[in-house]
């Protein structure tokens, strides 16, 4: 084995182990069966409409691994995530990358 063959075992090997941890310390929600409420927190489908422009995006509220933009799913660490935490419909949230004012419409739990 060569000295790079070794260096991407020891690569695998300890992603392989970090994921194991992740698994390990895993909690599974299922977000129906959170108690309903207007407040924002982990597992929420979240409606906000950008206060400038009236457009209107929605996304869930999920952890790191399963966060995709593309998918509408953000994580509750991201700087949008953690500035809807605790947020209520009529809330206004302004958060970076795009730091335009938005009001929070519509918090589902399904």
């Amino acid at each position: 084995m060569t000295e790079t063959d070794e260096e991407t075992r020891r690569l695998r090997e300890g992603r392989i182990a970090a994921i194991e941890t992740t698994l390990a310390n895993a909690h599974i929600v299922d977000p129906s069966t959170v108690a309903p409420s207007d407040v924002v927190s982990f597992g929420a489908t979240v409606t906000l409409v950008n206060a400038e422009t009236d457009e209107q995006v929605v996304y869930q509220i999920v952890g790191q691994e399963e966060a995709d933009i593309k998918k509408g799913t953000i994580s509750y660490l991201s700087p949008l995530g953690k500035a809807l935490l605790g947020k209520s419909v009529g809330d206004m949230i302004a958060a970076l990358p795009d730091p335009a004012q938005k009001e929070v419409t519509e918090v589902r739990y399904i």
